[in-house]
This record gives structure tokens, C-alpha cells and sequence, in this order.
């Protein structure tokens, strides 16, 4: 039996309509700014898992 699930997303569009006024910028701007932020902290928050991914090499490959 397939289920059904209704959101209300009435006071979260009016919350996403106030940011947008408050900080003057386009929603589709403003998701390609934050989903920038967003690459860029798991970029510099993941490590290398490669073979031989210790010591100075790694840092080096890292740095590249």
C-alpha cells in the first residue's frame, strides 16, 4: 500500500520569501551562494583516503 505524506510548507516559503527581502538577492542566487559555502567547507573538511595518503606526500598531493 503505497503512503502519502502532505507537507505544509506555507510558513517555511514565507520565511524563504523574508530572507530574500532582508538580504536583497535572488532565491536562485542566494542557493548557488550558500551551495558554494557549502562545497567549500566539505572540500577543506574531507581527507585523502587514497593508498599511501600519509605523511608529507600526502600533504603535497593535498596542496597540488
Amino acid at each position: 500500500m503505497p503512503t502519502t505524506i502532505k507537507v505544509d510548507d506555507k510558513e517555511f516559503m514565507e520565511l524563504l520569501k523574508k530572507h530574500e527581502a532582508f538580504v536583497d538577492k535572488s532565491m536562485p542566487t542566494l542557493v548557488r551562494k550558500y551551495a558554494r559555502i557549502c562545497c567549500v567547507e566539505l572540500a577543506n573538511r574531507t581527507q585523502p583516503f587514497s593508498v599511501g595518503s600519509g605523511g608529507g606526500k600526502a600533504k603535497d598531493v593535498g596542496e597540488e
